[in-house]
């Protein structure tokens, strides 16, 4: 009888063990591949960043030439307020 409880305890412990272990290995798999997501995301996330800081940069080359006085004599006569004088 001992011998048979013995067989029983080790075939628990094994079952136990090895339950445990195909766990952890779910959740190693599952933890690298959302770590791969999250990478990806993050190096389109810095992509878009570059691009719209380029868009900014444009932008505000955009904007000192519309507040210089060239460009507000550009769009004056443009528009009309004002006559070239030829």
């Amino acid at each position: 009888m001992t011998e048979e409880k013995t067989r029983r305890m080790v075939t628990g412990i094994v079952v136990a063990v090895t339950t445990l272990i195909v766990t952890l290995l779910i959740i190693l798999v599952s933890q690298i591949v959302t770590v791969s997501v999250q990478n990806n995301r993050m190096d389109e996330l810095d992509a878009e960043n570059a691009r719209l800081e380029q868009l900014l940069e444009g932008d505000k080359t955009s904007l000192e030439y519309y507040q210089s006085l060239e460009a507000q004599k550009d769009l004056a006569l443009q528009y009309g307020f004002i006559q070239s004088n030829k």
